[in-house]
């Protein structure tokens, strides 16, 4: 799936998904929720407010660091590389280890994240935060 087209909101929905284990209600607060709520699981009896993986490191920080995710600025692209497997630099710099997942983003948080999904996704085992 290419998670570069989807919106920081549903990026934010699919980590929670995962992170949250399927048993969260996020509370309606956001301009793209016009279902008044979502339920994943049986539980939906208390309410969270939808972390923002992609713009606050305080939600995305323990994802990142429990996952070795990489981030390094790749000036030649003025974008920043969130990896995990292998060296994010390796691509720019002539090396001949590539990572297994990475993504290229202007936003570092994003791109972490992103790559957290692709992990999921390849079946790469990400530790749940």
């Amino acid at each position: 799936m290419d998670y570069s087209k989807l919106s920081d909101f549903d990026i934010h929905k699919r980590i929670a998904d995962i992170v949250m284990n399927g048993t969260w209600h996020v509370r309606p607060s956001h301009p793209d929720n016009n279902t008044g709520g979502w339920l994943y699981g049986s539980n939906g009896i208390q309410t969270y407010d939808l972390p923002g993986y992609c713009n606050n490191p305080a939600d995305a920080w323990p994802i990142v660091v429990e996952n070795k995710i990489s981030l390094v600025w790749i000036a030649e692209t003025s974008r920043w590389c969130a990896s995990h497997g292998g060296n994010a630099e390796s691509e720019y710099w002539g090396w001949d280890e590539f990572p297994d997942v990475y993504h290229e983003s202007i936003n570092p948080l994003r791109a972490a994240m992103i790559v957290f999904l692709m992990m999921h996704e390849s079946d790469q085992s990400p530790t749940i935060v």
